[in-house]
């Protein structure tokens, strides 16, 4: 148990009144006398078991990685003679300082902000879709890519790269990159004639920050149509990125 927690000890008289507070070493941390036998007993309050959430202080432009540490606090630590809202906001101040200095030593700091994706568009010559919208922002420890709009333009001559090598759609504009490359496969839920599930797609970001994508076992009856717009949404884990 945390040093600074401690458990007390409660003692009453032969009219099972409270006499006095006691602490784990037995020194009395607060007495009670009564007076008059008609005084009624002072009502005592224990703080309930709560968490205490804290994050790191980072600098301007960085922010704590992972978000937030959860530090418990156990019920019966911390009393109040004013009420049960008194003592829990007793237990929160005597224990965020803790909670604050392992944020400190437990967590990172990790640049935060917005990144954008510069699309490449039907004239790459690797790839046989027109994008139409395609933005991406990076929060914590993922960077998160949604509503990447494809429409089929061309037919044919570049099926070697969509199906094998994959095709490049769009890069990271930022400093943040990935160390390593993490590839995600998105089902999207087309159904296909005979009722099955969609196209099976591969999207990969390399450490150059390009987007990556192809067809994973592509159901050929329902590819896209010219002009069909499609939106996919996912993410890929930056832990270990370099800055």
């Amino acid at each position: 148990m945390d040093e600074k927690k401690e458990k007390y000890n409660y003692e009453y008289d032969g009219n099972e009144r409270l006499n006095c507070i006691k602490d784990n070493d037995q020194k009395i941390v607060q007495s009670f006398t009564y007076n008059h036998t008609s005084q009624s007993i002072q009502d005592i309050y224990l703080n309930n078991s709560l968490t205490i959430s804290a994050s790191k202080q980072c600098p301007e432009g960085y922010t704590s990685s992972p978000a937030y540490i959860h530090y418990p606090v156990e019920e019966g630590l911390i009393f109040s003679s004013i009420s049960q809202e008194d003592a829990d906001n007793k237990a929160r101040l005597k224990f965020q300082d803790e909670a604050v200095r392992l944020a400190d030593e437990q967590c990172g700091c990790i640049p935060y902000g917005i990144y954008d994706f510069e699309p490449i568009f039907s004239d790459n010559p690797r790839s046989r879709y027109d994008l139409y919208t395609f933005s991406g922002y990076y929060e914590q420890e993922k960077i998160y890519i949604q509503y990447l709009a494809l429409s089929w333009v061309e037919v044919g001559s570049n099926d070697y790269y969509w199906y094998n090598e994959g095709v490049i759609i769009g890069k990271i504009q930022g400093t943040m990159l990935p160390s390593f490359i993490k590839y995600v496969e998105f089902i999207d839920d087309r159904a296909t004639k005979n009722g099955g599930h969609g196209n099976s797609w591969i999207f990969w970001i390399d450490t150059s920050g390009f987007l990556h994508v192809k067809i994973k076992n592509p159901n050929v009856d329902r590819m896209p149509e010219v002009g069909e717009v499609m939106t996919f949404s996912f993410e890929i884990d930056l832990e270990n990125s370099v800055y």
